[in-house]
């Protein structure tokens, strides 16, 4: 098997709490998130992380492929087995991403609902939590993130060049040329989600909503069958849901994708 690049033993170094112990790093997978389901359901410990160099297939919502240059994106996933409600990991694992981000860069992150983390109105990185269900119930619950660290501008398509970043192109901008390693940011980020799990919703929602890029704008949210609803974006409901204000009347929108926003 191909030798990772990622230092266990420096990781290590920056770890604190369980989350990440134990921790399973790849040179390439097929997904981090899908190794993790299954890790799960071989009766893997909560806080267990599959780290990986590359993704052949890595994927964000509705299935879409995730970029990855080998080495160049911190790819990454978490069994966890929460009791009650999960539907505010997500929101939990975006608030830590962009936590952990700020605090070893100093580059203010915002949340695009529902799982995506902007640097200066660009995507730096996403979410995706999974589940397999058997006998009535989640027997296994992962949440899985891509955060672009070293990725320079040629890397992206021409189609997302205008929409998405990394770490190193925001910091060089300030003429910073040398991002957190892929260990310390994998580590910081489970500091700070750790912190925040098992997920109070109170207080998800509030830090959240402090770090919301939509809301007070008017928004288009399409849904994935293609339909789509337009509206402003007033606040973030209990479970993750947002809050659109119509001509119609409220409405709540648990899943889609904002394909257009007119901030306030």
């Amino acid at each position: 098997m191909e030798e990772t690049s990622f230092s266990i033993e420096e990781f290590e170094g920056h770890r604190v709490g369980r989350f990440g112990s134990p921790l399973v790093a790849v040179a390439e997978t097929g997904s981090t998130n899908l190794d993790a389901l299954d890790k799960a359901e071989l009766s893997a410990t909560e806080g267990t992380v599959v780290v990986a160099d590359h993704q052949r297939s890595g994927r964000g919502r509705w299935g879409r492929e995730w970029l990855g240059v080998p080495g160049a994106s911190l790819m990454f996933s978490i069994v966890l087995r929460p009791e009650g409600d999960a539907s505010l990991i997500t929101t939990a694992l975006g608030v830590a991403a962009a936590e952990g981000i700020e605090a070893l860069t100093g580059l203010p992150c915002k949340i695009k609902w529902p799982n995506d983390i902007e640097i200066d109105g660009k995507k730096v990185a996403g979410t995706l939590v999974e589940s397999r269900s058997g006998a009535g119930r989640i027997q296994a619950l992962v949440a899985g993130m891509g955060v672009n660290v070293t990725l320079e501008a040629e890397d992206f398509p021409e189609d997302l060049r205008g929409r998405a970043t990394s770490i190193g192109i925001e910091l060089l901008k300030r003429g910073e040329r040398f991002p957190p390693s892929r260990e310390q940011l994998l580590a910081a980020i489970l500091i700070a989600f750790e912190t925040r799990y098992p997920v109070d919703p109170a207080v998800i929602v509030s830090d959240a909503m402090a770090r919301s890029s939509v809301l007070g704008g008017e928004v288009t949210v399409t849904n994935s069958d293609g339909s789509t609803i337009t509206g402003t974006a007033t606040r973030l409901l209990d479970d993750g849901a947002l809050e659109l204000s119509t001509p119609d009347g409220t409405v709540a929108v648990a899943a889609g994708e904002i394909s257009s926003l007119r901030p306030a």
